[in-house]
């Protein structure tokens, strides 16, 4: 008797093979030997493979499907079915439903793999069948062959895969060993998902790094010194070609002697498909309509024939994008692209969406509306083209009609209508005198896109967008005619005056003269000094015209400081500061780097020393103290503006440095986000407590199409603590979530305490740890009004916040946020909370660090969000709570909005402070070299010596402190259906290299002894001294602050208390200052006791807020006096 029962089995479905399962990490699961004396090839476990049997009266069919990496068994008899993990399980339990009883039948005899002729069914048209070797107890699959002629590989190479089973984590998994890209990879799968990924130069130093099965060498676990497959890669070596070695014959004919030419006609003009496929600018090809042209008429095709036609097209460099299986259709899709993964996805959607058919179905009404639509598209679109072939059938058709099948516009069909009433249908129009028009070089509207989008152009706005482009305001830093005269400078091909200025007209750009957005700085260093310069000469100067003439030349030096100076500063376009024979116009100087001796001074300048000098012809010599420390300041304003131009061409300069591998970070914090709706009860306005936003721009480049992508995450929390530890959950929350990772990032920010602050700074120490990132250096902007694309975004956000509520919306909770701003473009919005542990010890501040106001890319985001959550309200929605927020603002560019809630653990120990912190605008944490685990830290970016900090120093200063990975819970962030896209704009070189600057300063050393005229007397300016402008180098510090005297205090109340009694009468800190100033005059005061404006300002506020307690009291006490009597 037979061992087994003896079963009849039929192939019904050859199924398909499928690249990424039979050629991929779980391969091993899909291939089997067949159950058949000496035979000892593997055979394919294809998905959709169907068979059938007949068992016991009863027809059975088994079909093959893929779930979860692994192949399962479909079997189904009348109305029952089972699906199992192995063929004898499936059946058996259908069997056993029908005929009640456990006969069970194996794998290979129901389902025909003991059948010869089916196993030669399932092994044909297969180019590689994989194999296994022995490693003592260790069974390794090879499922992909490369080779080369490096020795340390064993001349395997590219494409060379193989698997074993081993423990990871104290569970199975399966461990993949590949060569790709030239470099040796170990990846872990587990549970099917990937684990863990390990890499190196060759498999023994791959393995090594792993630290898994160490008793064996790389090579070993490779499979490499297994004589089998040495053998197997010896006949490996097949000859391959790509795309552009098309042209080379001798190569292309070797591949067609190795793949085709035993296997297809030998009088086919074979080498005609490439030449046809490489002269179109298509990548992808139909393969059946391209053979058809080399065959006779009639020709049947072997699947032997096509296999080596796709053995062919592989060894090209060609890729398979077939949507559909083979056996589905005849046509398939072929592509030279070397990057197919794309154009694969999109045909696979077009298929599943029912936009792309694997059987043409012929349909004359579609035939007749192809024709003409093909007549359309091979016209023009004017009126003796499109319109007149669209009038044979204009007035037979309804819009409708005509619109959905020609996709043409409601337009075009209504002149084609005229066309047939007055031409006729389809006949010529009358002739008319053609006009001719000249439209813009796509290079000339680029020379005007790039003129105005630079810094010294063009000021963008923080807060206002324009209502018809929805883009930023820009606001021009000249008049237009000095615009044009520098833009026909510099492009002298480019657009004419006319179209220049029709342009500006009516568009986003914008001429404003008074411009404030004063940081504290200008409002110190410069406003107020100027302000108590003018009070001088009012209180000193009784000659009216004397005293109108200085304060006129006050003005003009107001403007020459704020406006004129930083443009007279050159700085090359790689961010190296320029020399200038004027001592105060050269940055070089004015940083400590220039080694020239300076002798010149321009008029400009000069004549700020003369304005004072002026004044102290007609003033006390008293006086004379305070106008030279003014006069010091105004030099520390003009040190300001240096810096401030030379950061914000460094944020550009970091731009032009990105790769494929990094990114670029400006990060900021929005003033809080309140609740809001769009009818509001005072009880709703008072108490207000709101949301903090912080808003994360990433800049990646795209490197094939020369773009910047730029990615937004704005993150609210209910934490309004803006401190390192917050800063740090929510950028770790960014590094969780940025795809694709960039290997090394760059930082931008403004100088507050939240950012330049020693904890911090010892934080990002240890990101290249926990995050696989290494931070290149974060660069601390000047406080100022660098305007960059950040305003743009906060604008967006405030605009969609805005028309949230105005729609009857709320932000009641912070899920109202995501709700208002999803959509606004590249945005991802999420909800933070740090992991904060109140308990915590304070820690020790960095001497000197002052809050800072520097606006760049970050600013234009916060008005863009500011702008959203207005229009949220205004459109009747609320703010109510953090969600609202996300609504108002998920509709700007780029941007993800999440809800953070960083994970404080505040049960540290105190650290110490890093001296000096304020005066580093650069910092850097350096991973390779003898720096490596150092800190360092230098003035400028480029500017100055490093300051270091080693280990041991910054272990010191960590005391005992434990640095510990932000862990803070965050909601998904939400994702906008726009992306935020920005060209790369090609800078202008000047056509000066550091070869031209410097040979430019060696002439001008030469020749300096020779300037005998016009020479001034530098001795008198020096408070130029080298590195003046510099923070460390200030020609006036900070006054300490001391406290009012109480005389002047009761002359300040009793001012205040005439205001209160009479608003007519109410003094402002000016008034009151300069009352105080003319009882000095008087005699009745010191002039050492009056305080500044800003310190009586300050005091207002103060005395005002106890003032209102005080009467509060009063009141309430008066009440309850009256309430008992």
């Amino acid at each position: 008797m037979p061992k087994h029962r003896q079963v009849q089995v039929r192939l019904i479905e050859i199924g398909s093979l499928i690249e990424d399962i039979h050629y991929g990490p779980f391969s091993r699961f899909w291939w089997e030997f067949p159950s058949i004396p000496n035979l000892q090839t593997r055979f394919p476990i294809r998905i959709g493979q169907k068979t059938h049997t007949h068992l016991n009266e009863h027809d059975f069919y088994i079909t093959i499907l893929n779930k979860g990496q692994i192949p399962e068994y479909l079997c189904q008899s009348d109305n029952f079915s089972a699906i199992e993990t192995s063929a004898t399980k499936a059946i058996s339990k259908v069997y056993q439903d029908i005929f009640h009883n456990r006969t069970r039948y194996s794998d290979p005899i129901v389902i025909g793999w003991n059948n010869e002729k089916i196993i030669n069914i399932l092994s044909s048209n297969i180019d590689f069948y994989p194999f296994t070797c022995k490693l003592n107890e260790y069974e390794i699959f090879i499922y992909g062959l490369g080779s080369s002629t490096y020795l340390d590989w064993n001349k395997a190479g590219n494409g060379y895969k193989s698997s074993l089973i081993h423990t990871y984590m104290k569970r199975q998994a399966i461990f993949v060993s590949e060569i790709e890209n030239d470099k040796c990879f170990i990846h872990i799968y587990q549970d099917f998902k990937l684990h863990k990924t390990f890499s190196g130069n060759t498999p023994n130093e791959v393995w090594k790094n792993s630290g898994f099965i160490q008793k064996y060498s790389g090579k070993q676990l490779f499979g490499l010194e297994d004589q089998i497959i040495q053998q197997k890669l010896n006949k490996f070596r097949i000859p391959r070609c790509l795309p552009h070695e098309w042209k080379n014959f001798d190569l292309m004919n070797n591949l067609y002697q190795y793949h085709l030419r035993r296997q297809s006609l030998a009088n086919i003009n074979w080498y005609n498909l490439f030449i046809r496929w490489n002269q179109n600018e298509n990548n992808i090809i139909e393969l059946n309509s391209e053979l058809k042209l080399l065959y006779p008429p009639d020709y049947k095709f072997s699947n032997r024939e096509i296999g080596a036609w796709f053995s062919m097209l592989r060894a090209t460099g060609c890729f398979n994008i077939t949507p559909w299986l083979q056996n589905e259709s005849e046509y398939l899709f072929w592509t030279k692209s070397q990057n197919p993964a794309q154009e694969k996805l999109i045909f696979k959607n077009l298929f599943r969406t029912g936009f792309l058919i694997s059987k043409p179905v012929l349909n004359y009404t579609q035939t007749f509306w192809k024709c003409f639509k093909n007549a359309l598209n091979c016209n023009k679109k004017n009126r003796d083209g499109k319109r007149r072939i669209l009038s044979i059938i204009a007035n037979d058709f309804t819009y409708e009609e005509l619109e959905n099948n020609l996709q043409v516009s409601t337009h075009t069909i209504q002149e084609s209508r005229k066309h047939a009433i007055l031409n006729g249908f389809g006949c010529p129009p009358l002739e008319k005198p053609i006009i001719h028009r000249l439209k813009f070089k796509k290079e000339q509207i680029d020379q005007f896109e790039n003129f105005f989008t630079r810094k010294d152009v063009v000021n963008m706005s923080s807060y206002q967008n324009h209502s018809k482009s929805g883009l930023p305001i820009m606001y021009l830093q000249d008049y237009k005619q000095s615009l044009w005269e520098k833009f026909s400078e510099e492009y002298p091909n480019g657009i004419r005056r006319t179209a220049f200025m029709t342009r500006l007209q009516r568009s986003r750009y914008v001429f404003q003269d008074n411009l404030g957005g004063l940081c504290s700085e200008c409002n110190e260093y410069g406003y107020e000094i100027f302000a108590s310069i003018n009070t001088i000469i009012n209180a000193h100067i009784e000659d009216e015209n004397l005293k109108k003439t200085l304060i006129q030349k006050s003005h003009i030096l107001r403007r020459y400081i704020r406006r004129e100076y930083i443009k007279k500063l050159k700085i090359i376009f790689t961010g190296i500061p320029k020399h200038e024979s004027c001592i105060c116009h050269c940055l070089k100087y004015a940083f400590g780097t220039c080694n020239i001796q300076h002798i010149i001074i321009c008029n400009t300048c000069k004549n700020i020393f003369d304005f004072f000098d002026q004044i102290k012809n007609f003033v006390n010599v008293e006086i004379h103290e305070t106008l030279d420390d003014y006069m010091k300041k105004l030099i520390s304003w003009m040190g300001h503006h240096a810096r401030k131009l030379y950061l914000n061409t460094h944020v550009q300069v970091n731009l032009d440095e990105l790769d494929e591998n990094g990114a670029v970070l400006i990060v900021d914090y929005k003033m809080r986000i309140l609740p809001q709706s769009a009818r509001e009860i005072k009880s709703q306005f008072f108490g207000k407590r709101g949301w903090t936003l912080h808003s994360s721009l990433v800049y990646t480049k795209n490197i094939s199409n020369n773009e910047l992508d730029i990615q937004v995450f704005d993150h609210w929390s209910d934490d309004t603590g803006q401190d390192a530890w917050f800063t740090a959950s929510s950028l770790h929350t960014v590094f969780e979530n940025i795809d694709p990772k960039p290997k090394w990032i760059t930082i931008i920010s403004d100088n507050g305490p939240h950012y330049h602050c020693t904890e911090l700074m010892l934080i990002i120490g240890h990101w290249n740890e926990w995050y696989n990132i290494v931070p290149r250096k974060w660069i601390f902007l000047e406080a100022g009004e660098a305007k960059t694309l950040i305003d743009s975004h906060h604008a967006q956000i405030s605009h969609a916040i805005k028309r949230h509520v105005k729609l009857g919306n709320r932000i009641e909770k912070g899920n109202d946020i995501e709700t208002a701003i999803n959509e606004i473009a590249g945005t991802k919005v999420a909800n933070i909370v740090p992991n904060r542990n109140q308990d915590k010890e304070k820690i020790g501040t960095i001497p000197g660090i002052k809050t800072g106001e520097a606006k760049t890319l970050i600013d234009s985001h916060h008005a863009q969000i500011s702008h959203a959550i207005k229009r949220h309200v205004k459109l009747g929605n609320r703010i109510e709570k953090g969600n609202d927020i996300e609504t108002a603002i998920n509709e700007i560019a780029g941007t993800k909005v999440a809800n953070i809630v960083p994970n404080r653990n505040q049960d540290k120990e105190k650290i110490g402070t890093i001296p000096g912190i304020k005066s580093y605008h650069e910092w850097t944490w350096p991973d390779q070299g003898e720096n490596s685990g150092f800190i360092c830290a230098r003035i400028l970016p480029g500017i100055g010596e490093w300051k270091k900090w080693s280990p041991v120093q910054i272990e010191k200063i960590q005391k005992e402190r434990i640095n510990e990975k932000p862990n803070p819970q965050y909601s998904t962030h939400s994702e906008s259906s726009k992306k935020w896209i920005l060209p790369i704009a090609n800078r202008v070189d000047s056509g000066i290299s550091l070869d031209d600057v410097n040979c430019e300063l060696t002439e001008l050393n030469q020749n300096i002894s020779n300037l005998d005229e016009n020479i001034t007397n530098i001795e008198r300016y020096e408070v130029f001294v080298l590195g003046w402008a510099l923070n460390s180098n200030k020609n006036s510090k900070k006054e300490p602050w001391k406290q009012i005297k109480k005389n002047v205090k009761h002359i300040l109340e009793n001012m205040f208390h005439t205001g209160t009694a009479n608003p007519n009468h109410k003094f402002s800190a000016q008034q009151m200052h300069e009352e105080l100033i003319r009882l000095v005059q008087f005699g009745e005061l010191e002039e050492n006791d009056i305080p500044k404006i800003s310190t009586i300002q300050n005091w207002i506020t103060g005395f005002s807020r106890k003032w209102k307690e005080v009467m509060a009291i009063r009141e309430l006490e008066e009440m309850e006096n009256t309430r008992n009597t």
